[in-house]
């Protein structure tokens, strides 16, 4: 099987598509290397992966650059566009909506959680009907883009996402991807953002293995070791 990943490709709104882009040529080479990579490999990827950062500041403009461009990589590499797998990063979050006075309240909430407290706190704001819409309310954009790939994220039930590819032995590769950004905003920093509850459910299963994404490397999350730990 072979898998096409890739991250922080970072579509900013009134660069793309004028004469002073500065990432036009390396968009264009990074097309022209997937494409001779897989020709080289003689074989089309199962599964494109993208690891949050599709967008600069989550406008809605930024994810139609993308989607042309994914496009564009698609037909190149013999993939069909439905093979993408997405997750979301911080620049996939809304900045004004996600600085909101009610939101950055929320944030405090979980931000301020002892550590035996947190997961308790996180899981009941995120089945709190309204309190768990504004967590999401910054993704907004980045949804509407994911939802035509089945990756769209809406809590309580549906925090991460999730893909069965089947292996050419007959077993299961389960893509399960993380949300680190319903806490992001503009006060970003080291150590201060979270995984929801959900991620520290996988379960293991014969004739399954697990490739799973998250943005955010575990120094940047609250709970990094106890991750690092459930996912060795």
């Amino acid at each position: 099987m072979l898998l096409l990943h890739l991250s922080d490709i970072h579509f900013r709104k009134d660069e793309v598509g004028t004469a002073m882009d500065p990432n036009a040529s390396l968009r264009n080479e990074l097309l022209l290397d997937a494409e001779s990579m897989c020709k080289r490999i003689g074989a089309a990827p199962t599964a494109v992966l993208l690891s949050g950062d599709i967008a600069f500041a989550g406008d809605p403009a930024e994810y139609g650059y993308a989607l042309s461009w994914l496009e564009d990589l698609c037909a190149r590499c013999g993939a069909s566009l439905s093979s993408v797998f997405c997750i979301p990063g911080n620049h996939d979050v809304v900045r004004s909506v996600a600085s909101r006075n009610v939101i950055q309240a929320l944030h405090k909430d979980i931000k301020n959680a002892s550590e035996v407290a947190l997961e308790g706190t996180i899981r009941g704001l995120l089945k709190d009907a309204e309190a768990g819409r504004l967590l999401y309310e910054a993704l907004d954009p980045y949804n509407l883009f994911a939802q035509q790939f089945f990756c769209d994220l809406l809590p309580p039930e549906r925090t991460t996402t999730t893909r069965d590819l089947t292996l050419n032995d007959g077993s299961t590769l389960r893509l399960v991807g993380f949300n680190s950004a319903f806490v992001s905003s503009a006060a970003d920093k080291k150590d201060d953002l979270f995984v929801d509850p959900t991620c520290f459910q996988l379960k293991r299963e014969r004739g399954v293995e697990h490739l799973v994404m998250c943005h955010h490397p575990y120094s940047w999350l609250r709970q990094g070791d106890t991750l690092r730990d459930h996912l060795n």
